[in-house]
């Protein structure tokens, strides 16, 4: 029985061996394909390896070149400081400086002064004998030449004379002279007493001269300049300057933000703003028209000391007596209210200031000391209701207008102050509730309905209006074409104004009866 087995696993080894010889003597065509793809995978491998090479360089540069910048603005930062420093320093020597010349005794001043007007005087006698002396020089040779000429001619009494008066020296008498005095010497005489007179009176006029530019000399050194920086510069719904209220808080839906720049005053020294219900604002009116020629005039001697009051129909007063934007120091003074505070930037209402200007400061109301009850305006300043001249009779909308303001809203809504087209709506309300026209744009609204009264009773179907901003020029377009076009939304004879707030154009006319009627609403071009 065990035999059997024997035979039966060497049979079965036998079969095994011979199978291995079959698998060993057939074709290696499977090997090669995996050699294939053995080398396929080492190449890959190579390139990842290049790619994580290359990537490791180019983090390395990154790293450098972060380092060289690190170091230039650490540089850029010390250089900074270094100048910081060094501007310090001048300006304490400066300090210094004028200390030691106030210090300075007055009797070292004095003495100073005497011997600058010693000098003074020294060099203008010198100036003028040299003057005499050089009018005598050129005076005397011609009235020589004129005596000579005269004395020459024989029978002629009044040559002499003649020559007199062509040399510029008065006639003298023939029994005045002495003897042994000729005519040339009279003359001689003569011309040099003119010429010292001339030189006298062009000296005079230099002196004169002199004193006016030393006097201007003097008052250029007296005027001192202040370190005035703007703290922040203020984000407004008004865009420009027209639409901007005259006063502060007559338009309550007005908003506006100030924000402290980084690197200027720390947002800490806003701590405790919010306690206040209102504050000052003490800025520059950068909008100004004349606010380069102020440079060329600091003495303010070319101002123009008044200005047109809108209450007064153009009448005119001083302009420090009124609160007109064109002052010799541009600096205006507005009270808003404080919405809240956060971080950096300061939330108002009620501002009438123009968007983009530079504030100076902020300084919190206090009612106890700010406010005067018992102070006095004259009456052309005091409110009088509609009586005033400057409150509109009625404020209105087209219907399109909530259309059109939701579009423009939309368009800008990522700029705007306001979070729905109706706030914008209702600032524009309040903001036409007041004439807000110039005294010049009234005037030609006058003119402008005279003109088209006497076209509707040429052409009825033709209407006028003016651009306010289109420096008065007549614009007649014809109406009744059946589209719903801006001159058939104004009533016939009106003036088309246009208004900017929060960059939105609002286009409106002013009807008889001081009615206002808004027509359009888009976003401002400029």
């Amino acid at each position: 029985m065990e035999r059997s087995e024997t035979g039966e696993e060497k049979e079965e080894n036998r079969e095994e061996d011979e199978e291995d010889e079959e698998e060993t003597h057939r074709p290696s065509g499977g090997g090669e394909q995996w050699r294939e793809k053995a080398v396929e995978l080492e190449r890959m491998v190579r390139g990842l390896q290049e790619k994580v090479k290359g990537l490791e360089q180019a983090v390395e540069k990154e790293r450098k070149e972060r380092l060289a910048e690190r170091r230039g603005r650490i540089r850029a930062e010390q250089e900074l400081r270094n100048l910081r420093v060094q501007s310090s320093g001048a300006n304490l020597a400066r300090c210094c400086a004028m200390c030691a010349n106030f210090a300075a005794p007055a009797e070292q001043q004095q003495q100073e002064e005497r011997n600058l007007r010693m000098q003074s005087s020294a060099e203008q006698s010198s100036a003028e004998q040299s003057s005499a002396e050089q009018s005598s020089a050129e005076l005397i040779p011609r009235a020589r030449s004129h005596a000579r000429s005269g004395a020459s001619a024989a029978g002629a009494p009044q040559e002499p004379a003649e020559a007199s008066a062509i040399s510029g020296v008065p006639e003298r008498e023939a029994g005045g002279q002495s003897e042994g005095e000729g005519p040339s010497d009279g003359l001689d005489v003569t011309e040099t007493q003119n010429a010292h007179e001339f030189a006298q009176g062009q000296l005079g006029h230099h002196r004169q001269q002199q004193q006016q530019q030393q006097q201007q000399h003097d008052t250029s050194e007296r005027l001192t300049t202040y370190p005035m920086t703007p703290i922040g510069v203020l984000r407004s719904c008004f865009s420009a300057r027209n639409g901007t209220p005259r006063q502060p808080l007559l338009v309550p839906a007005a908003r506006a933000y100030l924000e402290l720049p980084r690197g200027g005053v720390a947002p800490a020294a806003l701590q405790g703003l919010e306690g206040y219900s209102h504050c000052w604002l003490l800025y520059v009116f950068h909008a100004n028209t004349d606010i380069q020629r102020l440079w060329s005039d600091p003495l303010h001697s070319n101002f123009r000391a008044k200005v047109r009051v809108p209450r007064l129909q153009g009448g005119k007063l001083g302009a420090l007596a009124t609160r007109t934007p064109h002052r010799p120091v541009p600096i205006g003074l507005s009270i808003a209210k404080v919405e809240r505070v956060e971080g950096r930037r300061v939330y108002l209402s009620g501002a009438d200031v123009v968007d983009g200007t530079p504030v100076l400061d902020i300084k919190p109301y206090l009612p106890y000391s700010d406010a005067v009850p018992s102070a006095t305006v004259p009456r052309w300043v005091e409110p009088s209701g509609d009586g005033d001249g400057m409150h509109m009779a009625s404020v209105t909308f087209h219907p399109t207008i909530s259309t059109q303001l939701q579009h423009a809203w939309s368009a800008q809504s990522h700029r705007s102050i306001y979070s729905h087209p109706n706030e914008l709506q209702q600032l524009c309300q309040q903001v036409l509730s007041r004439d807000i026209r110039s005294v010049s744009q009234r005037q030609q609204s006058t003119k402008s309905e005279l003109r088209n009264k006497a076209l509707a009773s040429v052409a009825p179907t033709y209407s006028a209006h003016v651009d306010g901003a289109a420096k008065g020029e007549w614009i007649i377009s014809k109406g009744g074409c059946g589209e719903d076009s801006l001159e058939q939304k104004a009533v016939s004879g009106s003036v088309m104004y246009h208004v900017i707030l929060d960059g939105i154009d609002f286009s409106y006319a002013v009807t008889g009866g001081n009615h206002v009627t808004v027509l359009e609403a888009h976003v401002a071009s400029c």
